[in-house]
């Protein structure tokens, strides 16, 4: 209602372009580009997964306060909208062959 609704269809419009700054920080870098590009070709294929896998364990000596960082960050990882994903023509998940996201 109201201002709800207002707001709810800016966040709406605006998915996409999160999605695209998502897919930009996580493949931007070039062997990442790499890997996605070899990935993107097996569609069809076979089924495609995008897996977040969290090691959220510190080094062995890490101090009380450096574990619990770790723990905050691997969590925050986790929540990350990843079905948000959207390579600037679809979101990786929707289309022909879809990207399942596991956590």
């Amino acid at each position: 209602m109201g201002v709800f609704r207002d707001r709810a269809k800016r966040i709406e419009e605006n998915l996409p372009a999160i999605g695209r700054a998502l897919y930009d920080a996580v493949f931007r870098h070039k062997e990442a580009g790499e890997a996605v590009r070899t990935w993107g070709k097996q569609a069809g294929a076979c089924d495609l997964r995008f897996s977040v896998i969290v090691d959220r364990d510190p080094p062995a000596d890490a101090a009380g306060d450096e574990i619990t960082k770790a723990e905050i960050g691997a969590t925050g990882l986790l929540s990350i909208p990843w079905e948000l994903l959207h390579n600037g023509d679809a979101y990786l998940f929707n289309g022909a062959h879809p990207v399942a996201i596991r956590r």
